[in-house]
């Protein structure tokens, strides 16, 4: 005879507890997913969000560039106006003076009552003051064009030979002395223009004549230290006492009685169109030295032997 199993109210009850376990784990857990499922949602938005905000935010930034590029241009734009403004009238001036002069020394000469020696008093003078009309158009059209030039390969040598021969009136006319020592002779060459960068150089070597005293000396000297070939011009003059060192190469800037302010301006902006620097400063024994430095585009193995303690 089977006996039945009869459950007793303590495992009844025990199996009721499991089985709400069971199912409050199977709740919490699809409250876990919808839970994941939202905030995948919600973090997917975030990141749509977050992408859509930084490409705002590169826009607003190119944007704003953009109008601080445009800002700046019409802020150059504007200074250079002022600036060409005042050029104007400046060159206006320095213009309507030697002009002046030289129509009131023309003016001259219809009077019959001068003599021949008088005639060609008037006559010299009246060249002399269109002689300096055309330096100054010439200088400032060169500060103008602050550009690379023709680009021309020329050597050293020919450079500081021409100087020599050039300033050759001036110096004669001042009793005045000039040493040229090229360091590296031979076929040294650099990159330019040369009617440029001897005007440059020949406006430099005018203004160190012009700053000397009695018995003016100038001593030009040119090597190649590294790949540069470096020029300095030292004089015997009065320095740069009282100079304004800040307005130095500002055009039409200058110290000296009928000068126009230009030969500075016009030989740095033709050597910093070649890659090149420019500097004047006083020298320990008295007097300035203008230094130039240049690229060297040709030196031969034979030129490296050449002194470098430029």
């Amino acid at each position: 005879m089977l006996l039945e199993r009869k459950e007793g109210p303590a495992q009844a009850e025990g199996g009721a507890g499991s089985m709400a376990n069971l199912k409050t784990l199977q709740n919490a857990f699809e409250v876990f997913n919808a839970s994941s499922q939202t905030l995948a949602m919600a973090y997917e938005r975030l990141e749509r969000k977050v992408a859509a905000l930084t490409v705002e935010l590169a826009s607003a930034r190119a944007e704003k560039e953009a109008l601080a590029r445009k800002l700046e241009a019409l802020a150059t734009q504007r200074s250079h106006l002022a600036e060409l403004g005042e050029m104007s009238a400046r060159l206006a001036h320095q213009i309507r003076t030697p002009l002046a002069s030289a129509v009131l020394y023309l003016s001259n000469l219809e009077n019959d009552s001068l003599n021949q020696e008088q005639r060609k008093r008037f006559l010299d003078r009246a060249r002399e003051r269109l002689w300096q009309l055309e330096r100054t158009t010439n200088n400032m059209l060169a500060y103008a064009r602050q550009g690379p030039g023709n680009g021309a390969i020329l050597k050293l040598g020919w450079l500081l030979e021409q100087f020599r021969q050039v300033m050759e009136p001036q110096l004669l006319a001042r009793n005045a002395l000039l040493t040229v020592e090229n360091r590296c002779d031979g076929s040294v060459e650099l990159k330019g223009d040369r009617d440029a960068l001897l005007g440059a150089l020949i406006n430099l070597g005018s203004n160190a004549l012009e700053a000397c005293g009695e018995a003016p000396r100038l001593h030009l000297a040119a090597g190649v230290r590294g790949e540069e070939i470096v020029i300095r011009l030292d004089d015997n003059g009065c320095g740069l006492e009282g100079v304004d060192k800040e307005r130095l190469f500002q055009p039409f800037y200058t110290t000296r009685p009928g000068g126009t302010g230009l030969g500075l301006a016009v030989a740095r902006a033709v050597v910093e169109g070649v890659n090149g620097t420019l500097t004047l400063t006083d020298r320990a024994d008295g007097g300035a030295r203008v230094e130039i430095r240049l690229p060297c585009i040709s030196r031969p193995e034979s030129e490296r032997k050449c002194k470098e303690e430029m």
